[in-house]
């Protein structure tokens, strides 16, 4: 479980999921996210976003790039609380991250 301040960072965010485990992160409501299945009927897959290294300038002047970026041809991110509302009100649990507590309080 972890508040805002470490829900804003996307490598920890990551990592977490790469254990397998399920986690509790407070993020930004202006997160940019990419859902895998369309929000307004659950049952549509979108494509998923893909990430490539932008090649060197024809020039062959400058670094190449290190950083992956996202596919011009990927879906566009959709802002959590736009997604949030398109979601059904039933389809929500509401956690309360209170500081100093070792557990969080359901709501």
């Amino acid at each position: 479980m972890c508040d805002e301040w470490f829900g804003r960072n996307q490598a920890l965010l990551d990592r977490m999921d790469a254990t397998g485990l399920w986690y509790l992160a407070e993020v930004p409501r202006t997160t940019p996210v990419w859902p895998l299945r369309e929000p307004t009927d659950g049952r549509r897959d979108r494509p998923r976003p893909r990430a490539w290294r932008p090649p060197r300038a024809a020039s062959g002047r400058g670094r190449t790039g290190i950083h992956q970026r996202l596919r011009p041809d990927s879906p566009p991110a959709v802002p959590l609380a736009t997604l949030a509302g398109q979601l059904a009100r039933r389809r929500w649990q509401r956690y309360r991250l209170l500081a100093g507590r070792q557990r969080a309080d359901r709501r």
